[in-house]
């Protein structure tokens, strides 16, 4: 069975200008009420399990929380967060002691300014660079989350240059800013995806040259072209769902659903070769920008699909194995 997602509620010690969930009502979920969850997904089948939020690291019973999850012999445990309460080294240990295997930091820029002006947090940066110092100084491991957006897309080979430079085992997650949430009163935060192009692909080749794991999501295939295995939309359309529970009992394919309900293409994405393996772009970008930036590649789709395959399940495997 595939990955799971379990938000724990909307709670936030950040508030970024283009977080997507910052509008929602979902209620906080209790503890049992988690614990019924990680009891569900335990019989379903699931291997690995994500807490997110919200801020996960808000909620004083997220150890026990953890610790729980790890007796139902999940496969893999992961945490979303900021990482600005990991800035507390007992708590680090404490989290990585109980089970996680690796924690999702997000981070979005390298500069102090930008990234506190982004999450509208002053103070939280050092923060954020101590709790990803703390949790690898306690075992864990790191991937940095970081949401490609107006005041940084020029910016991310540096930011990567950065990263690695004071944590050298960094993976790295770019997404492209998606226009809902918090965006909507924020719309100077999204770029048009034809001016970051250039920037897009420097880092990818910087990623691939030094041989830097990252995945992408949000960005259209024609945006993508030789980089199409590191797609993470690729890999959910065209293999496993991933599935969320929220505050609610309903269990769903997030990426199906999202792609059928909040996704677009142009006229021209029909003439595309990869149409079927591409979820265009955001419902509300178009709304913004429109679709002409998008254009049809007549590439064949079955080696992109091929490739895709034996990439993420290589990467699974590894991850997997090293937890």
């Amino acid at each position: 069975m595939p990955s799971n997602l379990i938000r724990l509620g909307n709670k936030c010690n950040q508030n970024c200008v283009f977080c997507t969930v910052a509008l929602d009502n979902e209620k906080e979920l209790t503890n049992e009420e988690v614990k019924r969850r990680i009891e569900f997904l335990s019989r379903e089948g699931a291997d690995i399990i994500t807490f997110t939020g919200g801020e996960p690291t808000l909620r004083e019973d997220l150890v026990e929380l953890i610790q729980f999850a790890k007796k139902r012999k999940f496969k893999r445990i992961e945490l979303q967060t900021n990482g600005v309460l990991l800035s507390d080294k007992k708590l680090a240990q404490r989290v990585v002691e109980a089970g996680v295997d690796e924690v999702l930091v997000s981070l979005h820029s390298h500069k102090k300014e930008i990234s506190e002006k982004l999450t509208n947090a002053p103070g939280t940066f050092d923060k954020t660079l101590n709790g990803i110092k703390n949790i690898l100084e306690a075992g864990g491991k790191v991937c940095i989350s970081h949401v490609i957006n107006s005041l940084n897309y020029k910016e991310l080979t540096e930011f990567v240059k950065f990263m690695r430079r004071k944590f050298p085992t960094l993976s790295f997650y770019f997404g492209f800013v998606r226009p809902n949430g918090n965006t909507k009163f924020n719309r100077w935060v999204v770029p048009k995806i034809s001016d970051a192009d250039f920037y897009v692909y420097k880092l990818f080749d910087y990623c691939r040259k030094n041989k830097i794991p990252f995945s992408v999501e949000g960005l259209p295939l024609c945006y993508m072209q030789g980089y199409e295995v590191h797609s993470s939309e690729v890999h959910r359309i065209i293999s496993e769902p991933v599935f969320y529970l929220a505050g609610g009992e309903t269990k769903y394919d997030v990426h199906r659903f999202v792609i059928e309900n909040f996704r677009k293409k142009g006229e021209q994405c029909e003439h595309c070769f990869l149409k079927d393996i591409c979820g265009g772009v955001w419902m509300e970008y178009a709304e913004m920008y429109g679709t002409e930036e998008l254009f049809p590649v007549f590439i064949s789709k079955e080696e992109i699909v091929k490739s895709v395959k034996e990439g993420w399940e290589s990467w699974r495997r590894s991850l997997l194995k090293r937890s």
